[in-house]
């Protein structure tokens, strides 16, 4: 698997450059946190860099700011609706969603700038930065791309319905965990043959809770 970044001008060629990809679960208010992980890409081999748990909009984007700094090339991948033009109903993208994932349960939430006026503002803040709203990499350039987990997780992990590890009881909700835990190592292992992690780490594969020195960097090689 390689991340191919095409040049906005010229030969239609692909180049391989380095880039910070960074994925946001973004909070849809200000009072709980985000999740931000940050995973060093070669075009060959990734490494999970860190990981951040803001609250709010300035300390989201001071991490953001700190660790792409460095890098001419950045695509943030954010869980959240930052392209949401409507003031009122349901965007376009959530009924196509559900047209197509409703079976899967894995359909996005409808969204409009009423009911979740935070994201399309991350995305502005993101904007005054330098960062621009798309979903192609490329070189030299900063991204900022909206992405669907659910029916993401539905479609690369081959399974008819979503993993429920956000409802139910504690006990159900932990056996959905350990089972979203499976299917990642399994994913990982189908798509990235060389991925490795420090021993005696626990495999949480990047969903860990606040207190990411229980982790090492884990690395992930292309075939």
């Amino acid at each position: 698997m390689r991340i191919r970044l095409s040049p906005r001008q010229g030969p239609r060629k692909n180049v391989e450059v380095k880039v910070l990809l960074v994925g946001v679960d973004l909070a849809w208010g200000e009072k709980k946190h985000d999740g931000v992980c940050f995973l060093d890409w070669d075009g060959q081999r990734g490494c999970v860099i860190g990981f951040a748990y803001p609250q709010g909009d300035r300390e989201l984007l001071e991490a953001v700011l700190e660790k792409s700094h460095s890098y001419p090339s950045v695509f943030i991948t954010v869980d959240a609706p930052i392209v949401c033009p409507n003031r009122t109903g349901t965007r376009p993208v959530d009924r196509l969603t559900h047209r197509m994932f409703h079976r899967e349960h894995a359909a996005c939430h409808p969204a409009n700038l009423t009911k979740c006026p935070r994201p399309p503002r991350i995305a502005r803040l993101l904007g005054k930065h330098g960062f621009r709203i798309g979903w192609q990499p490329t070189p030299g350039k900063k991204t900022a791309a909206e992405v669907y987990p659910h029916p993401a997780m539905v479609r690369m992990f081959g399974i008819p319905r979503i993993v429920k590890y956000k409802r139910g009881s504690v006990a159900e909700r932990r056996k959905e965990f350990r089972r979203l835990q499976r299917l990642l190592k399994q994913c990982l292992r189908k798509n990235f043959p060389g991925w490795v992690w420090i021993p005696k780490q626990p495999p949480y594969l990047g969903i860990v809770g606040r207190n990411p020195s229980r982790i090492g960097p884990m690395r992930f090689s292309a075939p």
